[in-house]
């Protein structure tokens, strides 16, 4: 196996290389024949980045299934290889398998995780690692499986509010452009036949339709280019920034938007404090974990402010980009030593405020689009019988 190792020469000096070993202690031991003293030795395999997709609730039910085979004594290798052949997902198959033969060549689990970047987020290593060093490696696989099904449940809210506005809008834009694309001009025939004005909404109707039906594939083109544009836009540093900001100053959004990053920011926080991450690495990993740029930058500020000796509840106040229910549980945790606790409970509070808030948004949107739907639909079909009900001033005999 090669391993990749960064260690201080005779001179002090850090120096850098790839070695040849059976094992990492065969490494060590040649380097230490060099007079080379190692800071770090990982496996060179493990520095390829795998992209797979695994459903969070899937990762979730194979946590919480390898947390309880390592507490009954099975070792870690043999609970990942009963894992792989009872999972159904092909993804989580392949991953748990890499998993089992990385450790058996001498990585740490914690190592083998940072192989899959995109099934395993900077939470679930640095949880894992901290419960190694510990010796607790089943407890905190337990609490991070209650900590993905909580962020499971947290997106599945928001996706369920956002899902009924979505439907409503794609069935009105579809039922209108049907009906300008396929049944106006039916009518538009028709009309043509009468020797007087028509109305002036049927002829709006009428040139909108035929101004659709010319350009329809246009429109689909410059709506699907300027999607394209959007996400290439979002994906640049200053368009993730301008998108993160704007999306905390919305009307009804932003307020939600603020408590859904609080929520996963004291959660994350209060989970790694509790499962031993050290504080400053546990605050900079619950910052990335809030998905806003702005909001990770104050969380930044605030590692800064601790490394320098203040107190979190200091560090929080001198930012001034806190809400006063987190400031004062923190206070309050710092003086009980219980900061953990308080934050799961900053974090409950906000779930609860999420659930009324998508409640309340639900409530009010499904009527102003069912009404907003109708009067679409209820105007193009007047537009369009409005002739037929004034035949009688309209057709000349």
């Amino acid at each position: 196996m090669q391993f990749d190792y960064k260690a201080y020469n005779s001179n002090g000096e850090i120096v850098t290389g790839v070695m040849e070993g059976a094992s990492d202690h065969e490494v060590i031991e040649k380097l230490g024949d060099r007079d080379l003293m190692v800071v770090s030795l990982t496996q060179a395999a493990l520095k390829r980045r795998v992209t797979i997709h695994v459903p969070l609730i899937v990762l979730a039910q194979a946590t919480r299934e390898l947390a309880t085979m390592i507490r009954a004594g099975l070792s870690l290798t043999r609970s990942l290889g009963a894992l792989e052949r009872q999972s159904k997902h092909r993804g989580m198959q392949l991953v748990l398998r890499e998993l089992s033969r990385f450790i058996e060549g001498g990585a740490s689990f914690s190592e083998a995780l940072r192989v899959y970047p995109s099934v395993f987020s900077p939470v679930y290593i640095a949880m894992v690692r901290a419960g190694e060093n510990g010796g607790l490696t089943a407890e905190v696989l337990d609490r991070m499986a209650s900590y993905l099904e909580m962020s499971q449940r947290l997106r599945q809210r928001v996706r369920s509010a956002m899902m009924y506005p979505i439907v409503v809008g794609c069935v009105g834009v579809g039922i209108c452009i049907f009906m300008t694309t396929k049944i106006m001009p039916i009518f538009a025939e028709i009309f043509q036949q009468f020797n007087h004005q028509l109305p002036l909404p049927t002829l709006i109707l009428i040139n909108v339709s035929a101004w659709v039906r010319a350009r329809l594939l246009v429109c689909f083109a410059t709506g699907i280019a300027t999607g394209l544009a959007l996400r290439s836009l979002r994906r640049t540093s200053k368009g993730n920034q301008l998108w993160d900001r704007l999306k905390l100053r919305l009307p009804v959004c932003g307020p939600l938007a603020n408590k859904i990053a609080f929520s996963r920011f004291a959660r994350t926080l209060a989970f790694m404090m509790h499962s031993g991450v050290p504080l400053l690495k546990a605050l900079n990993i619950a910052g990335a974990a809030v998905c806003n740029v702005g909001l990770e930058d104050v969380i930044r500020q605030v590692g800064n402010h601790v490394e320098k000796g203040d107190t979190i509840h200091e560090a929080m106040v001198k930012e001034g980009n806190f809400p006063s229910v987190m400031l004062e549980m923190v206070a309050a945790g710092e003086e009980t030593g219980a900061v953990d606790e308080l934050l799961i409970r900053v974090a409950e509070h906000y779930d609860q405020e999420i659930d009324a808030t998508l409640s309340g948004l639900t409530a009010v949107l499904e009527p102003v689009l069912i009404l907003f739907l109708g009067v679409i639909v209820g105007a193009v079909v007047i537009a369009m019988f409005l002739p037929i009900f004034r035949m009688t001033e309209v057709v000349q005999f």
